[in-house]
């Protein structure tokens, strides 16, 4: 038997020899060879005007159509984005600026500008989990869920120490002992100009028969006129602050909290 096949015409089918197996060529698709194994290079003139012989680098064997499907090069796509040690880091720092914020009336724009970053982090986070579920159904290992997980286990830590009132009262006990101090010093207002008394910038540090009010904000600012107050004892001035002021607490050792005039919003 020769090694060569014949050339068949338009819409035949080459013949299978029963001793070298069934033939996969199918109806309508380029013929194929019954012989194993098939001729090293395809014949010179084609199987016939229907079928020429290949142009060189074609598949050889023929093979029927929609059985090869050409595969994308890895290096050809971009992999998809996903949370790393950077996108992390800058979770840690856009929530530890929030918590900086949240310690006092004063620095409220840095924990609004926080919210904003914070925001957008969330979003860049959310729409990137999306874009992976859809190639990945949620089948993650130990070390995927802890990436996925790390960037909103970053915010809710951020948005507890937040609501717990710990970063405001951790910023006035280290300021506490310079507040005490200036306090026993000043005998008279020192006037509006902004000073460090600790980690507080105040404007005014007022005095009022043994009260000392330290000025957190302005009367013109959004929050109103929010102070720091010391009252070793109760005065008519002291208890009259406390009936007009708003957000009042305690924070021990005689010192007190709140703010006067109008909320924003109201």
């Amino acid at each position: 038997m020769s090694d060569t096949p014949e050339p068949v015409t338009p819409g035949d089918v080459p013949v299978p020899d029963s001793a070298q197996g069934p033939s996969t060529a199918t109806p309508g698709a380029p013929p194929q060879f019954t012989s194993w194994p098939p001729p090293a290079s395809p014949p010179g003139g084609g199987w016939s005007p229907q079928f020429p012989a290949p142009a060189p680098g074609a598949l050889w064997p023929p093979v029927p159509a929609g059985y090869y499907r050409p595969l994308k090069s890895p290096y050809d796509q971009r992999p998809p984005f996903r949370p790393g040690p950077m996108f992390c880091l800058v979770a840690v720092l856009v929530a530890c600026f929030g918590i900086v914020g949240a310690s006092g009336v004063d620095l409220g724009y840095v924990e609004n500008i926080s919210v904003a970053v914070g925001m957008l982090v969330g979003l860049v986070w959310l729409v990137a989990l999306i874009n992976d579920t859809q190639g990945s159904h949620w089948r993650y290992d130990r070390r995927g869920w802890v990436r996925w997980g790390t960037p909103p286990a970053i915010f809710l830590a951020a948005f507890i120490v937040i609501g717990s009132s710990v970063p405001s009262i951790v910023r006035f006990d280290l300021s506490e002992s310079a507040m005490q101090q200036t306090a026993s010093q000043t005998n008279v207002s020192t006037g509006y100009g902004l000073r460090w008394i600790g980690l507080y910038e105040f404007y005014d540090v007022r005095v009022d028969g043994p009260i000392r009010f330290f000025d957190l904000t302005l009367p013109t600012d959004s929050s109103g006129l929010c102070s720091f107050a010391y009252a070793p004892q109760q005065t008519p001035a002291f208890d009259n602050w406390i009936t007009t002021s708003w957000s009042v607490r305690s924070l021990g050792q005689d010192w007190w909290y709140g703010c006067q005039g109008t909320r924003y919003g109201d």
